[in-house]
């Protein structure tokens, strides 16, 4: 339990070799699949907060130094919760270092949700994302 504890902590300069097991196969077949994906079905309207001024977003992004800005309540509540089902509920969190786990598209980081999520930010914010 302590090397997988300091491995999910990025703290281990070890590994562990286990000798081939017959009872753990049917675990290791599943492991990096994707089992399940959540429909993350994009919404009608808006995914992100129509009332956000973005102009001034964008203004004041490219006017400071350090290029960010905060920005509270981005998505709506039926969204932010959609979204949140997505990524807890789809089997595609497959790569792990020093204390985090990622996801591509091509492990099941994809959904009809991302995608309107990422064309509304693209018209939204034309001048940092552009096409």
């Amino acid at each position: 339990l302590q090397i997988a504890c300091q491995r999910l902590e990025g703290t281990d300069d070890e590994y562990v070799v286990m000798p081939p097991r017959e009872d753990l196969a049917l675990f290791f077949g599943l492991h990096n699949r994707l089992l399940h994906q959540h429909p993350g079905e994009a919404f009608p309207g808006e995914a992100i907060n129509p009332n956000i001024d973005f102009g001034a977003v964008e203004s004041q992004f490219l006017q400071q130094d350090h290029h960010a800005v905060v920005i509270d309540d981005f998505f709506t509540d039926d969204v932010l919760q959609s979204l949140r089902d997505f990524l807890l509920e789809t089997t595609m969190w497959m790569d792990v270092k020093r204390g985090y786990v990622g996801s591509y598209l091509r492990t099941g980081f994809a959904c009809r949700l991302l995608a309107q999520i990422d064309e509304q930010l693209r018209l939204s914010l034309p001048r940092l994302l552009g096409n």
